[in-house]
C-alpha cells in the first residue's frame, strides 16, 4: 500500500521574542507537537512539516492532502492547535 503525503504548515507566533528565544521557542514546540514521528500515523502517512515564525497569530493547517474529509481535517487541525496554543 502506498503511503499518502501530509504536509502540514505550522505558523508560530514569536512577536517580542529575541533571536534567541525564537529559534529555542520553536524548536521546543517541534519537539513537543511534532507529528513526524508518530508510530501510528507512519504506517499509512509521509509526514512533512514546515515551521513558520510569524508575528500574527498561531495557527495550523494541514496544506496537503485535500482528499482528507472535512471531519478529519479538522479534528487533525484541531488536536494540533489545542497542543500549540497555550
Amino acid at each position: 500500500m502506498e503511503k499518502q503525503l501530509i504536509i502540514i504548515v505550522y505558523k508560530i507566533n514569536i512577536d517580542g521574542l529575541s533571536k534567541a528565544l525564537v529559534e529555542q521557542h520553536i524548536a521546543q514546540l517541534h519537539q513537543l507537537n511534532s507529528l513526524i514521528n508518530d508510530e501510528e500515523l507512519k504506517e499509512n502517512f509521509l509526514i512533512r512539516e514546515i515551521w513558520l515564525p510569524v508575528t500574527t497569530e498561531t495557527d495550523v493547517k494541514v496544506i496537503y492532502p485535500l482528499s482528507l474529509n472535512d471531519e478529519q481535517m479538522e479534528n487533525l487541525i484541531n488536536d494540533l492547535k489545542s497542543n500549540i496554543i497555550t
